[in-house]
């Protein structure tokens, strides 16, 4: 019999005991075709087959690469019971890891004692689609709702998923609950300058060009990338000091405020660049940066805009634009790039001016069991339209009843 989820309060200790990695389902067959990983050292074992797993992946994602996601685990988890799902196709020789699921369990839902698993996310992290292999995504879905259904779970809840994406729409009862579109950088074939013509109307392009000729009579101006192969330290105190002296840091969201975020920060960094997969780029004027940013590449020429800062002292040059304009020349330049996620919310002002694509990013509901899933979907899907409607009436009422 397959473990059963443990569905009891999370114990209140903050080192969890070192227990064996559980497996379920095809006992006879040579790895089993789930195994659940409840700590970052449980999860370590498998880093080989797991990184392995994200170059084949349907959807990309560098924040549940294990270069990325254990450092997290370490960091970011307290209390959370997280489970790291490993999936496995048993009919294949050697048993190919084929889904890595970061979950937690949550005792209820919209209030309700609904047992559900959610996609684990952190605040440093803006994407939370599974590693799912390309050619065996449906696999990946039924065996991880196997293993769900009978450990006991009622739904998996599953945020900030691409909704374009076939492979991120499990062979189940299931629901977009909300969605949005965020902007995404892709390649143009003809070129960096090609792309910016075709982002920019002409009196935005010129205005761009009188501030970066302002912003150079200041001092030496120069645009500068992080190279493969480069030392990787010095960019990233930098970047964290440069956020640090901004409304970031007076508000006390800086990265450096928060030791768990900033070890974080600097871990992931430079495990990136010893895989060749951070981007940094950045204006220096007189040999001091004056806006970084930060960005995480992963295999199959994808990546994901991480962070942005800039001296304030220079807004009026819009340091922040002139950047954004270098990058995508220099992304543009590498032969590998495909796409970058902007990971930013609805609406991002500077992307909507740059950036040319969308992206649909939704939250999905997965029912588990597959004979009461669409009577309990449709029950939970009518269940936010009251409490969307008792916000919305609320807000009203607060507003004096004005449009």
């Amino acid at each position: 019999m397959d473990s059963p989820l443990d569905l009891a309060p999370a114990p209140q200790s903050r080192q969890a005991p070192q227990r064996p990695m559980t497996a379920a389902g095809n006992r006879g067959s040579l790895r089993p075709a789930v195994e659940v990983a409840e700590t970052a050292a449980q999860a370590a074992r498998l880093v080989a087959e797991w990184q392995d797993l994200a170059g084949r992946a349907a959807e990309p994602n560098p924040f549940y690469e294990p270069w990325c996601l254990l450092p997290a685990l370490e960091l970011f988890a307290g209390q959370e019971r997280i489970r790291v799902v490993f999936v496995r196709d048993t009919a294949s020789h050697g048993g190919d890891l084929i889904g890595v699921f970061p979950l937690v369990l949550r005792q209820r839902f919209y209030g309700l004692p609904l047992a559900t698993l959610a996609a684990w996310r952190h605040p440093q992290m803006f994407l939370a689609a599974p590693l799912v292999d390309a050619g065996r995504a449906g696999l990946a879905w039924r065996l991880l709702l196997g293993w769900a259904h009978r450990a006991g779970a009622r739904l998996i809840d599953l945020p900030d998923l691409p909704g374009d994406s076939p492979a991120m729409v499990p062979p189940a009862a299931s629901v977009a609950m909300d969605g949005f579109e965020r902007r995404v950088l892709r390649r143009d074939p003809e070129g960096a300058e090609v792309y910016i013509a075709k982002a920019a109307t002409a009196k935005s392009r010129k205005s761009w060009r009188r501030q970066l000729r302002r912003l150079s009579e200041q001092g030496s101006l120069e645009p500068r990338a992080l190279g493969r192969g480069d030392p990787a330290a010095a960019w990233i105190e930098d970047f964290l000091a440069l956020e640090a002296e901004g409304w970031k840091g007076r508000e006390g969201t800086a990265v450096v405020a928060d030791p768990s975020a900033s070890a974080f920060f600097r871990r992931c960094c430079l495990a990136a660049a010893a895989r060749g997969e951070l981007h940094m780029a950045g204006l220096f004027l007189d040999g001091r940066p004056i806006a970084l940013q930060c960005n995480f590449l992963s295999a199959g020429g994808a990546g994901m805009a991480f962070k942005v800062a800039y001296d304030e002292a220079f807004a009026r040059y819009s340091p922040g634009v002139l950047l954004e304009l270098e990058a995508i020349r220099d992304l543009h330049g590498r032969d590998t790039f495909r796409w970058m996620d902007s990971c930013t919310g609805d609406g991002h002002a500077l992307m909507a001016r740059l950036w040319r694509h969308d992206r649909r990013i939704e939250r999905r509901l997965v029912a588990v069991s597959p004979l009461s899933g669409p009577t309990l979907l449709a029950a939970l899907k009518a269940v936010r339209r009251i409490r969307t409607g008792i916000r919305g009436a609320r807000v009203r009422l607060a507003g004096g009843g004005g449009r």
